[in-house]
């Protein structure tokens, strides 16, 4: 005959107690001894110890749950729309956080948030870029035009991510850093949680690479590129108008310093000086289509009078000019002002014309 006994023990160590139920020979709990009693016991427990005492702990000291589910949970990727960039353009970079797990998890960001968003910039050598301080807190961030809030609107410090859902900050490298050309690895650090002394490092790297930029505008370092040996004064100015004359006006940016021949010509000028410096850069590719486009007044002739030696690098040139159109006909003086820059050749910075009277 077989008889249930309940059993109650208190296990070192942990709070509470574990009850459980044994059937054994009745005749033995009726002969069973005190001693033998106790050693059936502890022999029971030593089957149920090892279970226990490796249990995983999903709490911190203080019972928060939420430190451990971002540990395992949170997957934190970079994400770059392209990998070669010109010097100077703008370098994107999303950071991607993702609840891989299936419990809800709290972040609590640091104040500034960006602070919360870190990288780790490498160059070809494998060297550490320092981040610019002056640069570390950008506002043109989305880290600071997006702050989380709650359904009444009031900016919150915590942000929920439910399983499956990822929220995305963006950052400018280029503003942290000062990048010049070359390749570069680049990865992130998230620091989920300012309570806590927590960091998560990207599961991705990417790299990228930066070219020195060249100028898209066909007046720039191409065509004014330094020659030890060229035209003078006069002969530059001579080409200048023979190529008008040809109507091989495309030539013309060869013979002049676009950026202060503009300001000879007043509708370009005011525009120009008013403008900031990247909106410059369309006003003078206007003027450069404008220069070839071909005056409405063709020059039928032309004739070089003197040159005029100002200072060792600036000359002027005087020129007689006739241009006309149909029954118009109009005689100019110009007055060409050239500059040349040590090892390099004559170009035409200015212009004033006059008619001449008859």
């Amino acid at each position: 005959m077989w008889q249930g006994i309940d059993y109650v023990a208190k296990i070192p160590g942990r709070a509470g107690k574990i009850r459980f139920e044994s059937l054994v020979p009745a005749d033995i709990v009726i002969g069973m001894g005190a001693r033998r009693f106790l050693h059936f016991i502890l022999m029971l427990l030593a089957g149920f110890l090892p279970t226990l005492l490796m249990a995983e702990v999903d709490t911190d000291a203080r019972g928060d749950r939420n430190v451990n589910d971002v540990n395992r949970n949170i997957k934190v990727n970079l994400w770059l729309e392209k990998t070669v960039f010109k010097e100077d353009e703008p370098i994107a970079i999303l950071f991607r956080i993702t609840n891989a797990g299936h419990r809800t998890v709290r972040l609590y960001p640091f104040t500034p948030e960006e602070r919360s968003f870190q990288f780790e910039v490498l160059d070809r050598n494998g060297r550490e870029l320092g981040d610019d301080p002056a640069r570390r807190f950008d506002p043109d961030d989305d880290v600071l035009e997006n702050h989380p809030v709650d359904l009444a609107g009031d900016r919150t410090r915590e942000i929920q991510l439910q399983p499956g859902e990822t929220f995305e900050r963006r950052l400018y490298l280029d503003r942290h850093y000062d990048l010049k050309p070359g390749e570069y690895r680049v990865s992130g650090l998230f620091l989920p949680d300012a309570r806590h002394d927590i960091m998560l490092r990207t599961v991705n790297r990417l790299k990228l690479r930066i070219e020195k930029r060249t100028s898209p505008f066909v007046y720039d370092e191409a065509e004014n590129t330094a020659v030890e040996a060229g035209p003078d004064a006069e002969e530059t100015v001579y080409l200048f108008l023979s190529a008008e004359m040809a109507g091989k006006t495309e030539k013309y940016l060869k013979y002049v310093d676009l950026r202060k021949f503009i300001l000879s010509y007043d509708m370009f000028a005011r525009q120009y000086l008013r403008s900031s410096k990247q909106q410059q850069e369309v006003v003078l590719q206007r003027f450069a289509e404008y220069l070839k486009s071909g005056p409405t007044d063709p020059l039928r002739r032309f004739r070089i009078l003197r040159g005029v030696q100002e200072t060792p690098d600036r000359m002027r040139v005087d020129v007689l000019a006739l241009r006309s159109s149909g029954s118009y006909r109009v005689e100019y003086m110009y007055n060409y002002y050239l500059d040349r820059a040590p090892g390099s050749q004559w170009k035409i910075t200015s212009v004033v014309a006059a008619v001449q009277n008859k």
